[in-house]
């Protein structure tokens, strides 16, 4: 019996003077696209179709967004062609900015992820949720709003390519890449919180369960297809936006699945005790201490996920099969961010 507590918060801090950027001997080289998505060797290759650094990428509210240079628009033709050359859509494409990324965006706050399930199999993970210094009046809400990671060491650029070519709705999506000659910051949409804050909601039922699983699983299902494997998957690396939508984070570290493919299968047996008790057992072994508190669905999609060979073989199970969404998740989120709150060090700035 593990007699640690049930609750879990993540660590957020406020003290922006005290966070350095973290940085390394980063030369500003342009990254290269593989052109082929079909499997996981030529996303990881070392194809260079070369980037252009004055591409700047203008996201609006149209779903098509807007690629412009640093002096004026591109041609839509030219456009098409230069993402076409790079394995893209045109709205896809990742921009590349000389300079640093808080000539445009203000620190807000950092959130440290990874701290709590690093026993799960999970690795901390710095990011930086920022605003648009000269925001715009969108009404989309959260529009303004970023998260800002940075990308570092030998592999970057096959990092770098990673981020290009992953794109899924279940998977975060990047924006751009600000480079200087010490570190290269890639721009991300917002996420509200780490899955790890709901864990040990008392809201946490069947249908609000399926619906977190459910969405990390099409994300699975898409890095499987891919032959690609996430490798460090925990409650900490998926995270939650206010409107219910889960996402997958730190994609630039997948590897291909030829050697393990269940092993991000596994880490979801992992990832689901600790969204059912808030921990993971010192053992390792699969199972929760209170099995009285959940349903007979729930407990054996748990036991499935130490068996099952693919993750189209989860997603059938019958977990799934009430009806649920997103919509079923905004006051989980609520309750994600009023239980981070009570863990929040304010220190004066």
């Amino acid at each position: 019996m593990n007699n640690r507590p049930s609750t879990r918060f993540t660590r957020f801090d406020f003290d922006a003077r005290s966070q350095a950027e973290v940085s390394s001997s980063l030369s500003p080289a342009s990254a290269s696209s593989p052109t082929d998505l079909g499997n996981a060797d030529s996303i990881l290759g070392s194809g260079s179709a070369r980037r252009s650094s004055q591409t700047i990428l203008s996201r609006s509210s149209d779903p098509a967004h807007r690629l412009r240079t640093a002096s004026d628009r591109l041609p839509r033709k030219l456009r098409i062609v230069e993402a076409a050359e790079l394995g893209v859509r045109s709205w896809e494409h990742l921009a590349f900015i000389d300079g640093s990324v808080w000539d445009t965006y203000e620190r807000l706050y950092q959130l440290r992820l990874g701290t709590v399930d690093l026993p799960c199999g999970g690795t901390e993970t710095l990011l930086t949720v920022a605003e648009k210094k000269r925001r715009s009046s969108s009404s989309q809400m959260f529009s303004n709003l970023v998260l800002i990671k940075t990308v570092s060491g030998a592999k970057v650029d096959r990092k770098l390519d990673l981020l290009q070519q992953i794109r899924h709705e279940n998977i975060i999506t990047p924006i751009e890449v600000y480079r200087t000659t010490e570190a290269c910051s890639v721009v991300f949409e917002f996420m509200a919180i780490p899955l790890l804050s709901i864990a040990c909601s008392p809201s946490l039922n069947d249908v609000r369960l399926a619906a977190v699983l459910a969405q990390i699983l099409n994300g699975m299902a898409y890095l499987e297809a891919k032959g690609l494997m996430h490798s460090s998957l925990t409650c900490s690396n998926v995270l939650l936006h206010p409107r219910g939508v889960v996402k997958i984070v730190a994609q630039e570290d997948c590897v291909p699945n030829s050697d393990r493919p269940e092993q991000d299968i596994r880490a979801l047996s992992s990832l689901t005790m600790v969204l059912l008790q808030g921990y993971c057992e010192d053992d390792k072994s699969i199972g929760i201490d209170h099995p009285e508190l959940w349903s007979l669905n729930v407990l054996d999609f748990l036991s499935q996920t130490t068996s099952a060979a693919s993750t189209k073989e989860l997603q059938a199970h019958s977990l799934f099969r009430a009806r649920h969404g997103p919509q079923d998740l905004v006051g989980l989120v609520v309750f994600g961010c009023v239980a981070a709150r009570t863990a929040i060090n304010c220190p004066p700035l």
